[in-house]
């Protein structure tokens, strides 16, 4: 009977040291596709309970991580600033309101990042900051404005886009710059109408309509799918429109960015108090146009009428890794640049942040940061590197029940909601995707009943389609956690027990 438990025993071991070798190399075996011949992988799987690299390759090197790079900036965001943190947008007004009610001076909506502002992604409805300052106007006493809106959008700069990001992006919603004074998610719906092919598609709508706003139409309709194109900088109220689109659409709508989101939210609120009969004597400003015009500016301090407050950082990290949001994303990294050095900038933001993970012991010699959302295709990261940031902060008991769950579900959720669909793994990973031109990358979480492990694959110029990589990674990950070795292990032992 001895004999024969020693002998399982050492089957048991046996088995044990097959199955973790078998699961070191493969993530190599994976690397060998011949769709990866001239590509650059970086592959990384730790065991966040122990900080143990399971399976590896080329887990070291700097590699392009797109929207993977929002994982880096919202955990730093909720480590320094807290699950709770909320981003504050007071309303003052300057002069004095007279027994008539006039108010002799300017309103002023001043800045601070809040990217949810008016968003139809918050918790809160698009319109409500637009209605509660109109109720604290109204509750003053003001029915006429001899003055001016004025959005002070002076907290972040005016540096609207990172110097690194490609010109065709700029005009698009993801590609959008944003200010300390962010409306309606920075974007808005242009619709086209498209006739026959060869004609020049009309422009139809624009939702909502932007003020001033003006277009070049080189479009041309033809009977394929179409390639548009549209240019236009930050600031600029002109787009120029170019490439095609199918013909005989009645609606083909883009989405794009709004130029000047703070003169957007000033504009639209003087449309909002007009409509309720408190006239505004003045065009509304913003502080860049004041400033770049040599006008003077009006005073920090006035009679604050409201101070309106943000959802909390928690969700905001929620939705901005579910759906990808890069405009949430740099406003956190500008805010962050704003709590640690006194200074709203990128530069300040990423330098924040590579430091807080060199302090906290993680090998930052890879991060290349150029943003915070991962638009940049000169960002890098390795493998090793956001594999050690998801393990740090998976083990942080005071956000990891926030933090983790903010990763959209594979199967379920997000960019990642038709990866591992019908398997045995759908819905059980989290991970946040990133992609572009020739790069596709996946990082997060997998949880079983007693363990955790971090995931990070990072892959960069590849060969073939995205649908046929997708299905290999999918073959990867449904085979990385081989399910029947824990079958063979549990009925090793409780052979052993019942012998014993």
């Amino acid at each position: 009977m001895m004999n024969s438990r020693w002998i399982m025993m050492i089957l048991a071991l046996v088995i044990a040291g097959a199955w973790e070798k078998s699961y070191a190399n493969k993530a190599e075996d994976f690397a060998e596709n011949e769709s990866l011949r001239s590509a650059t992988v970086g592959i990384c799987v730790m065991d966040v309970k122990n900080g143990k690299v399971l399976s590896h390759y080329n887990d070291r090197q700097g590699i392009t991580p797109a929207s993977v790079m929002k994982l880096v900036t919202s955990a730093t965001a909720i480590k320094l600033l807290g699950p709770s943190f909320r981003f504050h947008t007071p309303v003052y007004y300057t002069g004095k309101i007279d027994a008539k009610g006039v108010l002799h001076g300017d309103l002023i909506i001043r800045g601070s990042g809040d990217p949810t502002l008016g968003s139809r992604y918050s918790l809160q409805r698009p319109g409500l900051f637009l209605d509660n300052t109109l109720e604290a106007v109204k509750r003053v006493g003001i029915c006429r404005i001899e003055g001016r809106i004025i959005a002070d959008d002076s907290l972040f700069g005016d540096e609207a886009v990172s110097p690194k990001w490609m010109v065709e992006d700029l005009a698009w919603d993801y590609g959008c710059g944003i200010s300390s004074l962010n409306y309606a998610d920075n974007n808005y719906t242009l619709t086209l109408r498209s006739g026959e092919p060869g004609t020049t598609p009309q422009i139809a709508s624009s939702r909502p309509d932007i003020p001033g706003m003006s277009y070049s139409n080189r479009l041309q309709s033809i009977a394929g799918k179409g390639e548009i194109r549209i240019y236009g900088a930050p600031y600029s109220l002109h787009r120029d429109l170019s490439g095609t689109i199918p013909a005989r659409k009645e609606s083909y709508k883009l989405s794009c960015s709004i130029p000047d989101p703070a003169l957007y939210l000033a504009q639209t609120l003087s449309e909002a108090l007009d409509s309720a009969g408190i006239y505004i004597t003045q065009l509304p400003v913003t502080f860049r146009y004041l400033r770049e015009n040599q006008y003077p500016l009006p005073s920090p301090t006035g009679n604050t009428l409201l101070e309106f407050a943000s959802d909390s950082l928690g969700y905001i990290i929620h939705s901005m890794n579910v759906r990808s949001d890069n405009m949430y994303a740099e406003c956190l990294l500008k805010r962050l640049g704003l709590e640690q050095t006194g200074k709203a900038a990128t530069d300040n933001g990423t330098d924040v942040i590579r430091s807080f993970w060199h302090r906290n012991g993680i090998d930052t010699c890879s991060l290349i940061m150029y943003d915070g959302s991962g638009l940049s295709a000169a960002n890098k990261f390795s493998a090793r590197f956001i594999c050690d940031v998801l393990m740090q902060t998976a083990r942080d008991a005071s956000i990891s029940g926030i933090f983790v769950p903010s990763l959209p579900l594979a199967a379920k959720e997000g960019t990642v909601r038709t990866l591992l669909s019908g398997t045995k793994l759908a819905g059980k990973l989290r991970l946040k995707s990133g992609s572009m031109a020739r790069v596709h990358c996946y990082a997060g979480y997998y949880t079983d009943k007693k363990n955790q492990y971090a995931i990070a694959i990072l892959i960069n110029n590849f060969n073939g389609s995205r649908a046929d990589l997708k299905k290999n990674i999918e073959k990867f990950l449904l085979n990385l956690f081989p399910d029947n070795y824990f079958i063979i292990i549990f009925v090793l032992i409780f052979i052993l027990l019942k012998d014993g």
